[in-house]
């Protein structure tokens, strides 16, 4: 039985389904109270964006690009050679293992980083200086990168890929960087978004090694895929608000504004993309490849 049944013409609706209604109401106010005071948050992001050196310019805008022409250059190199394709397809198993396990490294890492917060509260999680960690912050940028062999999988599977997959692979590389370009030591929020998306993955890369035996998580990846985006969302709408209302929050107003418009573009196609898949076809599909 559908999650959407009608009733004498009336649309009812499941209690997950509520669910995504009520996260797509939630994300609707956390925009609105992010852009209550944009003035304070505008001219400080420009400034920050003025003060980039042109490396750090190509670490912020250089992946979107690069990922568009890699698609492309794959699919053609995927559509002439069988024997590529079939080389690829052999070595998903293994890619599958490395970037659970490299998720499962960050997520301990993360969590260590947070055990160092000198008060457990949203403040001193979300707005306390950080203390240097250069080689998680460099790898987990890399290992935005390195999730693009994702795109090289479906393509070569014969698959398509759909708008979540392509829009989140063309830009979590950006997201990251903005919260580390132009700064000694990565923003306040960086640790939370690490924490959540490694743990995710985890367990996703974990069910794409071995289907059958993790099929019972399927369903509940892509809803802790969309509990993530709620939560990542109402920290950066926290964080801004604090720097808006005169607070000490060690963020940054540009990483803090790109991420809040690609945060937004994610959940409303991790909503899309659960209500197509499970709200109206239940088990119909697989979890959907995102990272």
């Amino acid at each position: 039985m559908s999650e959407f049944q009608t009733r004498q013409g009336v649309l009812a609706l499941r209690p997950r389904s509520l669910l995504v209604a009520a996260t797509g109401v939630t994300l609707l106010v956390l925009l609105q109270a992010h852009i209550s005071a944009p003035a304070a948050l505008l001219t400080p992001a420009l400034k920050e964006l003025r003060a980039l050196s042109p490396f750090e310019h190509a670490l912020l805008w250089a992946p979107p690009l690069v990922y568009v022409i890699f698609v492309k250059a794959c699919r053609a190199a995927l559509s002439h050679s069988p024997r590529l394709k079939s080389a690829v397809l052999e070595a998903r198993n293994a890619h599958n293992i490395v970037a659970a396990v490299g998720s499962f490294a960050f997520t301990a890492a993360s969590v260590y980083a947070l055990a160092q917060v000198p008060r457990l509260s949203p403040y001193g999680t979300l707005c306390t200086p950080r203390a240097p960690a250069p080689v998680m912050v460099a790898t987990w940028y890399a290992s935005k990168l390195y999730e693009w062999v994702d795109s090289i999988l479906l393509l070569a599977s014969g698959k398509e890929l759909s708008s979540l997959h392509y829009n989140h692979h063309m830009t979590t590389a950006t997201v990251v960087a903005a919260h580390f370009v132009g700064r000694t030591v990565r923003t306040s929020i960086f640790d939370v978004p690490l924490f959540l998306n490694a743990f995710v993955h985890t367990l996703m890369y974990s069910y794409y090694h071995n289907p059958l035996r993790l099929r019972p998580i399927k369903r509940w990846l892509t809803r802790m895929q969309i509990v993530q985006h709620v939560t990542v969302l109402a920290a950066i709408v926290y964080t801004s608000g604090t720097v808006a209302l005169g607070g000490e929050c060690d963020v940054s107003p540009l990483g803090n504004g790109l991420s809040l418009v690609l945060y937004a573009m994610y959940l409303l196609q991790f909503l899309s993309f659960y209500v197509v898949a499970y709200a109206r076809k239940p088990a119909s599909k697989p979890a959907e490849r995102e990272a």
